[in-house]
């Protein structure tokens, strides 16, 4: 299906298409790793930790430049909405297990750019990656926006399945961005895509499956294998805790803000 919105072409496509845009690379389908009872409880008990703690303001982990405070790994328990450190960490923790050239924007600086307040910018560096991972939060909901600038194309990744919704703004976005700061790049070769994935089931979730989203796309170049079920969910959300608590920081250097 091919819609058009001024310069930009927006496709729906399915990951075979997706392959060939990505230099014929081989689609690996996802594989569900099963953990036994025992290493499963064992994941839980140290991912919950930080949710019991009351001291809020305490250094709980870094990752990179970004500091988890308590109250961030709260933000991963039950139904919660996750916070933007949370987002920026676990995409730099992903980013470090790759080794192809990737650039994460901070969620920030994302939501900036493609909400079109570029005035919020400043004088930013353009990426020498290849691969620009966005994490973009319009209001109170998470969209991941994956930029590939050698393929001239942009992947936008909505959980609810609503990604028409966003394309014109994206794309009038993008286009503001490219002209002010890549004044040399042809808007008009610019194309969106779109990839199939299951729909986010509940109005809380969309955190957690922007960045399953981005964990399965840089192993597979698809998204098709992440699920979205409440149990899936909630399996994702220890995920990531348990991910992020490798940067831990040493008992007693905890400092509050």
């Amino acid at each position: 299906m091919t819609f058009y919105c001024r310069a930009f072409k927006y496709r729906s496509a399915g990951g075979d298409e997706l392959c060939d845009i990505y230099g014929g690379e081989e689609v690996i389908e996802g594989v569900e790793r099963k953990r036994n009872a025992g290493e499963h409880c064992q994941v839980a008990r140290k991912a919950e930790g930080p949710w019991s703690a009351e001291d809020d303001d305490l250094v709980e982990a870094i990752v990179g430049q970004v500091k988890l405070y308590k109250s961030s790994f709260k933000t991963l328990h039950g139904t919660e909405w996750l916070v933007d450190e949370v987002i920026d960490a676990y995409l730099h923790h992903l980013i470090g297990k790759h080794q192809e050239p990737i650039h994460q924007f901070d969620a920030v600086v994302s939501s900036a750019l493609f909400s079109g307040k570029l005035d919020r910018l400043g004088k930013m560096r353009i990426p020498v990656e290849d691969l620009w991972l966005c994490p973009v939060n319009f209001g109170a909901h998470w969209i991941l926006v994956i930029v590939i600038m050698s393929k001239k194309v942009i992947v936008l990744m909505d959980p609810l399945g609503n990604e028409h919704n966003y394309v014109c703004k994206v794309q009038h976005n993008w286009s503001m961005f490219l002209e002010k700061y890549i004044p040399e790049e042809e808007v008009a070769q610019w194309n969106i895509h779109v990839l199939h994935h299951s729909n986010q089931e509940d109005s809380s979730s969309c955190g957690v499956l922007i960045l399953m989203f981005a964990k399965e796309f840089l192993q597979t170049r698809t998204i098709q294998a992440v699920k979205t079920s409440a149990e899936d969910v909630a399996n994702a959300r220890l995920e990531i805790s348990s991910a992020l608590l490798q940067y831990k920081v040493p008992e007693g250097r905890s400092k509050p803000i």
